[in-house]
């Protein structure tokens, strides 16, 4: 299964050579003493992806960071952009409902007060009711 990936099993002395195929493309290879085997990017890439989605589902730092990174490099294009293609992002919703909790914690401080305040209106009410009942 791996030999798709990697091509034949690479060992002893490595060195990247650039040269190009029958076809006339450009293709790299690992030449191995006189054994030429060809890189494939693709598996390089998968690699990295699982590595650093691990990465990011492990540690809460490290996916900061690439957060942070992503956010600036579509900031250069235009910052439009980059809140349109962050928007959905579970970061972004995050720092949306932690603000939205704020606001109702405030909310929530206020109308705690206000009936603190009418609860004490009520209870001397009470109180001036009862003494000129009697």
């Amino acid at each position: 299964m791996w030999g798709f990936f990697f091509g034949r099993s690479v060992s002893c002395s490595v060195h990247q050579v650039t040269g190009r195929n029958k076809n006339g493309r450009k293709t790299n290879w690992v030449d191995t003493e006189n054994r030429r085997t060809q890189v494939n990017p693709v598996a390089f890439s998968l690699v990295g992806l699982v590595a650093t989605n691990v990465a990011t589902l492990v540690s809460d730092s490290f996916h900061d960071v690439l957060y942070t990174g992503l956010r600036k490099v579509l900031t250069i294009g235009e910052d439009v952009m980059a809140s349109r293609l962050m928007q959905h992002s579970p970061t972004t919703r995050l720092s949306k409902v932690q603000a939205a909790a704020g606001e109702l914690q405030t909310k929530n401080t206020a109308l705690t007060k206000e009936l603190n305040g009418i609860h004490a209106k009520h209870g001397t009410a009470a109180k001036s009711l009862g003494k000129s009942a009697k």
